[in-house]
C-alpha cells in the first residue's frame, strides 16, 4: 500500500497517460519502443524484449527466448 501511494498508483497520477498511450498503441500505432517490430498491440498480455514480441505458443518459455536473443546479438 505504501508502494502505491509513493508511485502515484492511489492517485491515479499518470492515469490521463496511460489511457493516452493503451489507446495510441492499439489504434494508430506507433508502439514507442526502440527498434520495435510491433507495429500495434493487438492484444494483452503483449510482452516485448528488446523490440521482439515473446509469443509463448511460438517461442515457449521466456528465459529461453531471453537467452536466444542475447546470443544473437
Amino acid at each position: 500500500r505504501q508502494m502505491c501511494k509513493e508511485t502515484g498508483i492511489e492517485e491515479e497520477t499518470f492515469s490521463n497517460w496511460v489511457g493516452q498511450a493503451t489507446a495510441r498503441a492499439m489504434s494508430s500505432g506507433p508502439v514507442p519502443v526502440k527498434d520495435s517490430e510491433v507495429a500495434l498491440i493487438k492484444g494483452t498480455p503483449t510482452v516485448l524484449v528488446n523490440g521482439k514480441e515473446f509469443q509463448p505458443e511460438v517461442h515457449g518459455d521466456l528465459a529461453n527466448f531471453v537467452a536466444s536473443l542475447e546470443e544473437s546479438e
